[in-house]
């Protein structure tokens, strides 16, 4: 099957863009340190440390429900092998962390947390409270991150142990330091990237009239899987798309039995988890006819506000001005002026061992920050239904001197295939 690609022009590959985050003179392409060596252990310690003595902390406890997405935080300091189970780490000041889990399985994947710091309880939460006591700290002040990843029976558990303990949610003094990637975890992403683009040519070799939407997506899904992804979701959308919800934005939903016909224009969203659990999401359009003329400049418009946004996403940068662009070129088209929450653009991916992340309105941008772009519209029906999940997404890097896509350097608008 050949392809060929309606893009707008540009260089086929990326260039790696160097960034000091660390403090240290090392840039974020630094190959030199590995993901899951001690010194990046050592490093993301002595970082959330500082910002725990910045905050007044004496202790963190970093919780996870096992839901699949709030693990992330407990793995960015354990590096255990998720299996569904409700863990915890009290990190303190000083000395090792502890890590401890309920019975299920949890296998660390590296050396990060000693077995004689590894506790399996059957209830964490009062587990929680004796380490504390056990550290002097029952009258300490102790950030929970996050307050709303602590289930309530463990809350109650906690607060029974250490009653004069002064607890407080802590995310902001976690994500302070988890958000702002190192060297080691911008080259997972990367690495994650390569291995997308490897499963968008399965998905494309699949991509047929007389195909069900399972056995093409099935195509990607199974090589990733070869290359050691996570649990990754490919959600589809095929005009015309559906209009669910106040802002009618989106019609994506899982694949189903339903075959694909020479008249469909289909929409792929990837949201990825790589081998090492960080996770990239980006979208493909696919059409086996030449799109009308409408759609296609439609589409031009997109990539041109996505460009807009990606322009003003730079270091100390508010959340607030890529809202503001998105509105201020819907307006000028002639669409209806709503003001959304950031996060309806620029959000993180919850998926692996991303933490889940959904900026808040003062949130200041940062080099080394991951993101993802995808600036939503208030649609009317009619046009949501022909058009509405036609334009570009894709991961960001937050550079020194602005940002840079981890996937398509160039937005393909739409890839037409023959049938």
């Amino acid at each position: 099957m050949t392809s060929a690609s309606l893009a707008r022009g540009g260089a086929g590959h990326s260039t790696r863009t160097a960034i000091d985050v660390s403090g240290e003179g090392r840039s974020l392409n630094d190959d030199s340190v590995a993901l899951g060596s001690l010194h990046e252990r050592d490093r993301r310690y002595r970082l959330l440390r500082e910002s725990m003595v910045e905050s007044g902390l004496d202790a963190l406890v970093v919780a996870s429900q096992g839901d699949g997405t709030s693990h992330a935080r407990v793995n960015y300091l354990a590096k255990y092998v998720y299996q569904g189970s409700v863990v915890m780490v009290v990190m303190p000041l000083d000395g090792s962390p502890i890590l401890i889990t309920d019975p299920l399985p949890v296998w660390p994947s590296g050396d990060w947390i000693g077995e004689d710091d590894t506790r399996a309880v059957t209830c964490v939460g009062r587990e929680v409270g004796e380490v504390l006591v056990e550290l002097g700290l029952s009258n300490g002040r102790i950030g929970l991150v996050s307050r709303d990843d602590v289930r309530e029976s463990d809350y109650r558990a906690i607060a029974e142990a250490v009653p004069d303990a002064h607890l407080v949610d802590a995310r902001e003094v976690f994500e302070r330091v988890s958000l702002i990637k190192s060297g080691a975890e911008f080259e997972a992403y990367r690495s994650t990237a390569l291995i997308a683009k490897r499963a968008v040519k399965a998905l494309e070799a699949s991509l047929s009239p007389g195909r069900s939407e399972r056995d093409v997506v099935a195509e990607a899904h199974r090589l990733l899987r070869l290359f050691g992804c996570g649990p990754s979701v490919i959600a589809i959308a095929k005009r015309p798309f559906a209009t669910r919800g106040r802002l009618r934005s989106s019609g994506f939903r899982a694949p189903t039995d339903q075959t694909i016909v020479r008249q469909d224009v289909v929409v792929f969203e990837f949201d990825v988890t790589g081998p090492d659990g960080y996770g990239v999401e980006f979208r493909r359009v696919y059409s086996f006819e030449p799109l009308d003329e409408p759609s296609t400049q439609f589409l031009a418009w997109r990539e041109e506000v996505f460009e807009a946004c990606m322009k003003v996403m730079r270091p100390g940068v508010n959340i607030q001005q890529v809202d503001q662009v998105v509105r201020s070129m819907s307006v000028a088209k002639g669409y209806e002026d709503t003001r959304l929450s950031p996060q309806w653009h620029v959000h993180g991916l919850g998926l692996g061992l991303e933490p889940p992340f959904v900026p808040g309105p003062d949130l200041t941008l940062r080099a080394g920050m991951v993101m993802v772009l995808h600036p939503i519209l208030r649609l009317g029906a009619k046009e949501m239904a022909t058009v509405g999940d036609l334009g570009p997404s894709d991961s960001v890097l937050i550079t020194d001197t602005g940002c840079e896509r981890l996937v398509d350097p160039v937005d393909s608008m739409c890839v037409v295939l023959s049938p």
